[in-house]
């Protein structure tokens, strides 16, 4: 307990509290999606059959969760980009399956200036898993703009 204390206290000494702040932010929008207090909203992404998202809005307008699934035939991903009260992007989670039975988990920890304060990832099983390196595709810093372009089916 001792032990685990401390490694906590040097990973928040090292990163300026940026992992403990990310922490907060996801803890406090778990607690307000379970509370009841924010909005959700469920959108079909025109740019890929295979891919929805929604958006947790707080009560001042604010996206607190972006939940991204997209994927194809062999593959499955999920992203939840969680923001803090001003909109800045503080954690990201990403999950990804691909046949014939790989697993990636990923997670990145953000400072409130944007920069990635820790990440860690870990993959399991057979087939490719070079999924979720970085953040890259899965890393949604505005909203706003990635809901615009997404829903503007062409006809």
């Amino acid at each position: 307990m001792l032990l685990a204390a401390t490694l906590s206290l040097l990973v928040t000494a090292t990163d300026g509290g940026a992992v403990e702040s990310s922490r907060e932010v996801f803890l406090e929008v778990e607690a307000a999606k379970k509370a009841g207090s924010l909005t959700k909203k469920v959108f079909r992404d025109c740019a890929s059959e295979f891919s929805t998202f929604e958006t947790w809005t707080d009560a001042a307008g604010v996206v607190r969760l972006l939940v991204w699934e997209f994927g194809s035939e062999d593959s499955a991903h999920r992203a939840e980009n969680y923001f803090d009260a001003n909109g800045k992007l503080r954690f990201l989670f990403v999950k990804v399956g691909a046949v014939p039975d790989a697993h990636v988990e990923a997670r990145w920890w953000f400072d409130d200036a944007g920069k990635i304060a820790q990440k860690k990832r870990k993959v399991s099983g057979e087939g490719p898993t070079y999924y979720a390196n970085e953040p890259g595709e899965y890393r949604v810093t505005s909203p706003a703009a990635f809901v615009s372009t997404r829903t503007k089916c062409k006809k």
